[in-house]
């Protein structure tokens, strides 16, 4: 049986998708608490471990390898909130990550000697897909419900992310993201660790997120919490069930 792992960083990203999958069994770990359920998805059982990591690169880096070390995942995924730094995108939009840097890693004079390489996701261009695939029901439970609130229509993208261990909240921060990263599309604080760990452990990794921000001067805290319980989390919870069952069938046939 394939198990699939999702990291969260925050309890209001995870409550509406642990909701779903009742009744779950509670799993503490040396870092924090792992929920698990077994799941079917056309005939294929799965186990599906879930976990709240706290923000920031180190927490993301320990929950993600407790999580591997303990359960064994066959793909880890990272799901949650993001700041837009591309123009192209808008509060709504879901980012399905293909590839992800530091913003905040810096060597200095060592710089020629270590250069950084993105972490690709191999997984990517098959959610991507599955999204698209999706696009009605992501139609009822969402596009309507941004366009309403937002004034805009959401956009699925397939792109990068960049990450850093601060939130980005001014229009300068993020003017020299832009500069920096030109084909970066959203900006985070957990999904780069995620993905090193994956890539270290030899496991696949994939991650979705949703512009809940502009990452500039109109960054208002509240209204992005406020944003993801009222809005996000329902989406995430239901875009993660869609992409646990597909990475569970696909898993099976690739063995």
């Amino acid at each position: 049986m394939e198990t699939i792992g999702i990291i969260f960083a925050m309890e209001e990203e995870l409550d509406r998708l642990l909701e779903m999958i009742e009744p779950y069994k509670v799993v503490d770990g040396v870092l924090g608490r792992f929920f698990t359920r077994d799941l079917e998805h056309n005939g294929l059982q799965f186990q599906l471990v879930l976990t709240k990591s706290g923000m920031g690169k180190v927490r993301a880096a320990a929950h993600a390898t407790e999580m591997l070390v303990r359960f064994s995942p066959s793909v880890v995924m990272s799901f949650g909130l993001s700041g837009a730094v591309s123009d192209s995108v808008g509060i709504g939009d879901l980012v399905v990550v293909n590839s992800v840097l530091q913003h905040d890693f810096d060597l200095g004079s060592l710089a020629d000697l270590s250069h950084q390489y993105p972490k690709e996701s191999q997984l990517a261009k098959l959610m991507h897909e599955l999204l698209i695939e999706y696009s009605d029901e992501l139609e009822k439970i969402w596009s309507s419900r941004v366009s309403e609130n937002f004034g805009r229509t959401p956009v699925v993208h397939l792109g990068a992310a960049i990450t850093g261990d601060r939130l980005i909240t001014s229009n300068a921060e993020r003017a020299i993201l832009k500069d920096r990263f030109p084909g970066a599309l959203c900006v985070d604080m957990e999904i780069y660790s995620v993905a090193q760990v994956a890539k270290l452990a030899n496991t696949p990794w994939a991650g979705v997120k949703i512009i809940s921000d502009e990452a500039d001067d109109s960054f208002d805290p509240v209204q992005v919490l406020n944003f993801c319980t009222e809005h996000g989390s329902s989406v995430l919870a239901q875009v993660a069930m869609w992409s646990a069952g597909l990475f569970a069938g696909h898993l099976k046939e690739e063995a």
